[in-house]
């Protein structure tokens, strides 16, 4: 710590600092991190930044404070008098931007994202200043569909988180250098690739939650053609349904790789 100070210039606030561990970390673990930073442990460390730092067995729980946010700013637009253009606004600007910070990190279970889109739902389809409840003419599914489509191009909140987690674990497949790679490989996959990881045994709730974009992440990647690549096991064909060679494999070939077909004197 102090060797951390002298390089950078800056001293830490221990008064402000804090340890929280994992349940499983041994004692004597816990005593050689105390010795050496000098920073005693909290159990629970609360909010940070906006966003809940322990991540317990009810998500739901966890994760109201979106619900209640979003009730709070509808709350206090109740004496306005907006048009339909104007609460399109207002949605599609406000409410839809609020969790977006949150599932940015995490994903945010689909009761709370129903929830929500309830909410918004009832704000589009509420009776002038009051908002109270009006009739709902069509559905959120519906309204979701973009507007080439005849919808309104509102956002699904449940496959818009699995979007954002899914920009990080593509950061995670493409870039091995990376600090964040690093870590998580070692832990998770450390003799495989992102799209090869299991979900391993209690996990953290953020490896839980890219993990679970990854079949997003297969279905819409593709791999380079190269040297060492299957022929028939690789999806490397653009135009195929699901990237792979459609011709059989013949049971005397001898060519299983790109490079079997590559000639060295050309």
């Amino acid at each position: 710590m102090d060797g951390y100070a002298e390089t950078s210039g800056q001293l830490i606030n221990y008064s402000k600092s804090s340890l929280c561990f994992s349940y499983n970390t041994p004692l004597d673990v816990r005593h050689n991190v105390y010795s050496i930073l000098r920073v005693m442990e909290q159990k629970d460390l609360g909010v940070y930044l906006g966003l809940p730092t322990p991540i317990g067995i009810n998500k739901c729980e966890v994760f109201q404070f979106m619900k209640d946010r979003m009730w709070q700013k509808l709350n206090s637009w109740k004496q306005r008098y907006l048009s339909r253009a104007g609460k399109e606004v207002m949605l599609k600007t406000v409410l839809q931007a609020l969790p977006t910070y949150a599932m940015d990190l995490f994903l945010v279970p689909q009761t709370i994202c129903y929830k929500l889109q309830r909410l918004m739902a009832r704000f589009w389809w509420g009776r002038e200043s009051s908002h109270e409840r009006g009739m709902h003419w069509v559905s959120w599914e519906w309204m979701a569909k973009s507007k080439f489509d005849g919808g309104l191009g509102f956002k699904k909140l449940h496959e818009f988180n699995l979007s954002m987690l899914g920009k990080h674990a593509w950061a995670i497949f493409t870039r091995d250098d990376s600090l964040v790679t690093r870590t998580l490989k070692a832990k998770y996959f450390p003799f495989g690739f992102f799209l090869d990881s299991e979900i391993g045994s209690n996990p953290s709730y953020l490896w839980r939650s890219l993990w679970k974009s990854k079949k997003l992440i297969a279905l819409g990647s593709l791999k380079r053609v190269g040297h060492g690549r299957s022929i028939w096991e690789d999806p490397w064909v653009l135009l195929n349904l699901n990237g792979k060679v459609s011709t059989p494999q013949q049971t005397d070939s001898d060519v299983f790789f790109v490079s079997d077909l590559i000639q060295q004197e050309c």
